[in-house]
């Protein structure tokens, strides 16, 4: 899966980009984008099941812990850290780390919590209450741009706790790619070396260096 497409499925777990007619869907995810800017960290571990025609299913396990502007986000393939200065992209296959500058306005920045929800008043989302029951809201979301690679997404919201529960994309390829939130833990404490990549416990990984000074 492409860095990039990962970035947009996380993006809506924590932000609602969106404009729309339907007021139950936009309070429940108004009240759902408050609680998640007044935690002080977030620790969460998800599910991935990629599927594109004709090949085999894919699935693994991701997790994604923010705290302010540090993050890291840890799957199978690949690690990315930033510690807010820096970023290092850790290509597992490769042995190779990709370092490079934090930036706000990178696509990298859409890896943290904290910068996705400065999507909130964006509006490149439309969106509708699709269906709801006893247990769960379902919101679909509709690209706006023509030239996305996705023609929508669809996010399950558990009433018990008025939270994410799961998220589909749907591509104009026909692949399907379903994020399901596993468990989350708040406001607990990390070290800012937790940000950072270890060179001491990885002598074998190549650095290449691409900070802009």
């Amino acid at each position: 899966m492409k860095r990039s497409q990962l970035f947009i499925i996380l993006s809506l777990f924590f932000t609602v980009t969106l404009f729309g007619q339907n007021k139950e869907a936009k309070n429940m995810l108004d009240q759902i984008s408050k609680r998640y800017e007044a935690y002080t960290s977030i620790d969460m571990r998800f599910d991935l099941t990629i599927a594109y025609p004709e090949r085999p299913v894919q699935r693994q396990t991701a997790r994604i812990v923010q705290k302010g502007n540090q993050f890291v986000f840890f799957s199978e393939s690949q690690d990315i850290y930033g510690d807010g200065r820096d970023v290092w992209l850790h290509l597992k296959d490769r042995d190779e780390v990709q370092l490079n500058n934090y930036d706000d306005e990178d696509d990298l920045g859409l890896m943290t919590p904290r910068d996705l929800l400065k999507q909130y008043q964006s509006d490149q989302f439309d969106y509708d209450l699709v269906n709801k029951t006893d247990q769960h809201l379902f919101i679909e979301f509709k690209p706006l741009s023509r030239e996305s690679e996705y023609s929508k997404y669809r996010v399950q919201i558990s009433k018990r706790n008025n939270d994410f529960e799961k998220v589909e994309a749907f591509g104009k390829d026909g692949s399907k790619i379903t994020v399901v939130l596993a468990e989350m833990d708040t406001n607990q404490s990390y070290e800012n070396n937790f940000f950072k990549f270890d060179t001491a416990k990885n002598p074998e990984v190549y650095i290449e260096d691409l900070r802009i000074d």
